[in-house]
């Protein structure tokens, strides 16, 4: 759990001079495929969908207006931890066959089919 914290610690202190100097960095590849957020624990798969889901609201807040994810904040109100879990671990069994790409595409397709008010694929 502490690796958690010191991940977190570390992208917070470099998220904040990477927007302020406009720059933006490229991760080649996903930090998580659905292959190995499967061998996750319950809790860590938790935090990995709910970090997603935060990040999603973030570029939300920060494009404004222009944003295509404006509805992710709405769609998420009210929702716990355990239901976005759920509702991407629906996604992800539906396609066993992509479960090498990125976690991030099943967490955004999860989010499309679970929330009325989102942009239809």
């Amino acid at each position: 759990m502490r690796w958690v914290y010191l991940l977190t610690a570390v992208i917070l202190l470099h998220a904040p001079s990477a927007i302020v100097a406009g720059e933006w960095a490229s991760i080649p590849g996903a930090f998580q495929t659905a292959n190995s957020w499967l061998r996750l624990g319950l809790v860590e798969q938790l935090v990995y969908v709910t970090g997603i889901i935060d990040g999603f609201t973030f570029a939300s807040a920060l494009e404004g207006d222009r944003s295509s994810l404006n509805w992710v904040p709405s769609c998420v109100t009210n929702m716990e931890a355990g239901q976005l879990r759920l509702m991407v671990r629906k996604e992800v069994g539906a396609k066993p066959a992509e479960w090498h790409t990125p976690m991030q595409l099943f967490v955004y397709r999860a989010l499309l089919h679970g929330c009325p008010n989102g942009p239809k694929e």
